[in-house]
Parts: C-alpha cells; structure tokens; sequence
C-alpha cells in the first residue's frame, strides 16, 4: 500500500523548505504579518529570517511599484481571494526586481481564510526580454511610420522644388521681374533644403543600418552638398569642385555616402588649421581599372568612379598614415573619436569599392573614394556634349499619381521640347503604350496605388518594349525600397529640374548608342 504524501508532514515541510520558489505565509486583516518564509524567499530578497518575520508583506514595495498592482494585491488579501500580480519589488540592497506574485487563501475549519499563502518566482528576465521585444516592435512600427511621412514629405517638397523651378524658368528678365523674386525664391530653397535634410534625418532612422543601398548619380551628391560644406567650412577655406561631367551612376548609401564625404571634408578643415593656404578640391572623374591594379586594391576589375578630396593642409607622416584608417585611431587625442576614415572606408568596401589615401607632411592629404559604376557604358558610351544636346521630338510618358507633381514636371519638360503623355498608375501607362506605341523614356514614380508599383511596371515595359528607356523617381531610397533598388536607374525626390533634365538626357544618349549600335550589326 502506497502511503499518501499529504500524511507525511514532514516531507511536505522539506519540500517547502527546499523548494526554488519563494514562501511565505501571513495572517489575515489589517496587519498581514508574515508568519513563515523559505529559504528561497530570503535568498529572493536578500533579508535574514529575523528581519521578515512580524513584517507585513508590503515591505518589498518600492517608489516605482505600480499603484494598480498595489490595489489589486490588496483587495485581494483583504477579501481572502485568489490573485497572480506580477509587480515591481525591492530587495534589501535596493536593487529592482519583477516578481511574479501568487496568493492564495488558506482556509479555516469554518471555511473562512485563516492565513494567506504566497509563493513568487522573480521573473524580471522574462519581463526584460519581453521589454526588449516590445521596444524593437515599437521601433519597426515607428519606422514604417516615419518612413511613410518622409516619403510623403519628399512628395511635397518636390511639388514645392518643381513649382520655384517653374516660376524662375518662366519669368523673364524685363523690368527687373527676375531680381524682384530672386530673394523669395532662394528663401523658400533654404527652408525646402532645411527640411530635405531632416527628411533624410527620418529616412536614415526609418531603414537603419547598414546596407540601404539604391542608384545614385555622383556629381549629384556632390553638388548637393556644395552649400552644407562650404558652410561647414567657413569662409577661411576655399572650397572648390572639379566635376567630369561623363561620371555617371554608382549604388550606394546615399546618406552615408554624404555623411562620409562632410566627415572627410571636415577632418580636412582640421588639418589646415594655422596653414597661409587652406584649400580643399573636391574632383569627381573615371578610373578604368584593369586586373593587376584592381587586384592591388582588392576590388573587381571595370569601372570606377572616383571622388577625391584634397586638402592643403600639414599632412601625415608614413606611420600616421599607415594606421590612419584603423577604427578608434585619432591624431586629436581625447577630442578624436577616430570613426571618421574607418568609416568612409567601410562604405566604399561595402558599396563594391575602397579608399585610398596618400599624404605627405606639409603637402597635404588627398582621399580617394573609388566607387563601382553603374551601367558604365551609359557615360563611356554618350559624349559629353551629346548628353546636352536639345532633345527634338522625343516622346516621354510621365507616370505619377500626384496632379500637383504631374502639372508642374509635364509643363517643365514641355517647355523642352519633349512631347509628353501622362498617366496616373500603372495601368494607364500601359494603356498609353498600348494606344500610342511605344515611347523614347518612360518616367514613373515608383509608389502608385493599383496592383502594380513603378518597379512591376518598369519590368513589364523592359520585357514588351525593350527600345523605351526608363527612369523612376521616389520619395523612398535604399532599404525602403529593397533590392530593386538597384535594378534601375533611380533618382530620389526632390530633386531640381535641372538635374532631371540631366538624368533625362544621359538616358536618352544611352538609348541612342544603343540604337546606333543595332543598325551596324544589322548593317553588317
């Protein structure tokens, strides 16, 4: 005959004892004295037996318990009901912890509650881990969030770009009309690049790091940067650029390729502090890179893109040098954080490229970003002058959900010489293809309402009309927009109208060497 455990009191007593989870027992009423404890309860707590026992069992609470689990807990032990709470608590050094709080009546011979029993586990990892989760899921939703708003604020300001654009272009010099709205207009470009740039602020928190990759023209960033530098600068250095107009498109970061190139810059303002002469050159141009001199720098044979940066200021020596790309490393002791070069030379590699530094002491530095082109062929292939050549007759299908946006650009590239068709989605562009044949570009926005994006469209036009070369345009970049990203040419809203009309006709010089190339091989 097996003998029940409840009748050995003393093995239940050992249990209690050594059990892992935290006891206690108080008396009911007002005091709610603890009558008993484990040892796991004050290794939980961090008292001694005597400092429990005759304590009412509220000790444990702290400032930041909370009010509500307080009141629940109460009620609880006031009525002799049953409750799990899990509320914050206090151990004796003052260190927080969460505990998961079990209280049970236990009952009379009248049936009434004689004492209460409680028995808690800290589960402040669990709460922690779930804290974290909660954090991290709060973090994506407000990311999407600001995602959201960011591309809708690019929306906006390429309205507000487009419109400034129009106005100068359409206002003629007569009568001082063009010095009259010169100042209106270069105030509301400040204010639009004021909040471009925290736009780009909110996209970089929206998609994190790293790797938010998407088609960038080079002089493009540079240019737009020209104004943040040289105020960064200061007036006591000469900024100048050197842009080659056939540098064409890498994949980059743009965000961190910006925030890189200011880093360098300003490190460079840096070094030619107490220099007579301080200059720095920005250059852009091309590096052709064959397999002996690609395998030197660690990087795939073609074509490169290269952005240099040279200061005039006091130089390195050969062992600053040498370590001078090396995360942490810093020439400005305490002041130096050392993350600017290892920085910029990180992107490069990971956007396909490297970085190359030479300097010497009191000649100065020069950075080199050497970036992967894309689509090397568009730029080798359009001559420079070609590329700025009017465009006559050239029909273009403009793609875009936005009457506003669709009004303005549409009237722009009119004034051109571009004959142009609109079309507010997807399926309406094709409809105009299917219509009015094909077309020489086709340009569309990359997020339209309908089943399909600019990018299933994009990919649908390629396969059906394959002479139709096509630039899309978004409010989004890199990983917002994923890895499509990088499967055609993309230019990020806002963008001026000029720089359009440049994108636009590298394009089209493309699409007419490639043109040109089939009628020799049909020729031959």
């Amino acid at each position: 005959m097996v003998t029940p455990v409840t009748s050995d009191r003393g093995l239940l007593t050992q249990i209690v004892e050594q059990s892992r989870i935290g006891i206690i027992v108080t008396s009911v009423g007002d005091d709610q004295r603890i009558l008993y404890a484990n040892q796991a309860f004050l290794e939980l707590t961090g008292y001694a037996m005597d400092e429990v026992i005759g304590r009412n069992c509220r000790f444990l609470q702290g400032a930041n318990t909370a009010p509500d689990a307080i009141a629940e807990l109460r009620d609880a032990m006031d009525n002799g009901r049953t409750v799990v709470v899990e509320l914050l608590n206090y151990r004796k050094d003052g260190t927080e912890f969460w505990n998961q709080l079990h209280v049970h009546p236990i009952l009379g011979a009248d049936g009434q509650p004689q004492y209460m029993l409680g028995y808690q586990r800290d589960v402040t990892q669990r709460r922690n881990l779930e804290q974290g989760l909660q954090q991290v899921r709060r973090l994506e939703a407000l990311g999407v969030l600001t995602g959201g708003i960011a591309h809708e604020f690019n929306n906006l300001l390429q309205v507000m770009t487009s419109t400034l654009d129009m106005i100068e272009y359409q206002v003629g010099p007569g009568e001082g009309r063009a010095e009259r709205i010169a100042a209106p207009i270069d105030s509301g470009r400040a204010a639009i690049a004021r909040v471009e740039a925290l736009t780009r602020q909110l996209q970089t928190f929206a998609r994190g790091r790293p790797g938010a990759t998407a088609t960038a023209q080079v002089n493009e960033v540079i240019e737009s940067l020209r104004e943040i530098l040289t105020k960064a600068l200061g007036e006591a250095v000469q900024v100048e650029f050197d842009l080659e107009a056939t540098v064409g498109s890498c994949c980059i970061d743009r965000v961190l390729a910006e925030t890189c190139l200011v880093n360098i810059a300003i490190n460079a303002k840096e070094a030619m502090e107490g220099c007579a002469d301080r200059r720095l050159l920005i250059r852009t141009g091309r590096r052709d890179m064959e397999t002996d001199q690609a395998q030197a720098y660690r990087i795939e044979p073609g074509v490169y893109f290269a952005i240099e940066l040279i200061d005039s200021g006091r130089g390195m020596d050969a062992a600053t040098l040498e370590r001078a790309c090396d995360p942490f490393f810093s020439t400005k002791g305490s002041l130096g954080v050392g993350l600017g070069l290892s920085t910029a030379y990180g992107f490069a590699r990971q956007s396909g490229g490297t970085l190359t530094l030479h300097s010497e002491v009191g000649k100065g530095t020069r950075v080199t970003l050497l970036l992967p082109a894309v689509n090397p062929e568009v730029t080798a292939g359009a001559d420079a002058g070609t590329a700025q050549a009017s465009p006559r007759a050239t029909k273009l299908l403009l793609v875009d959900d936005r009457d506003d946006l669709v009004f303005v650009v549409r009237d722009m590239l009119r004034v051109e010489g571009f004959e142009v068709t609109t079309a507010n989605d997807a399926s309406q562009a094709l409809a105009r293809f299917e219509n009015e044949g094909t077309f020489d570009l086709m340009l569309s926005d990359v997020v339209m309402p309908g089943e399909m994006d600019g990018f299933a469209l994009a990919r649908m036009v390629r396969e059906r009309y394959p002479t139709t070369r096509i630039l899309l345009m978004s409010g989004f970049t890199g990983r917002e927009l994923g890895p499509e990203a990088a499967e055609f040419d993309l230019i990020a809203k806002p963008f001026r109208f000029p720089e359009l009309l440049s994108r636009i006709r590298t394009t089209l010089a493309a699409r007419h060497a490639d043109v040109d190339r089939a009628t020799v091989a049909d020729a031959s």
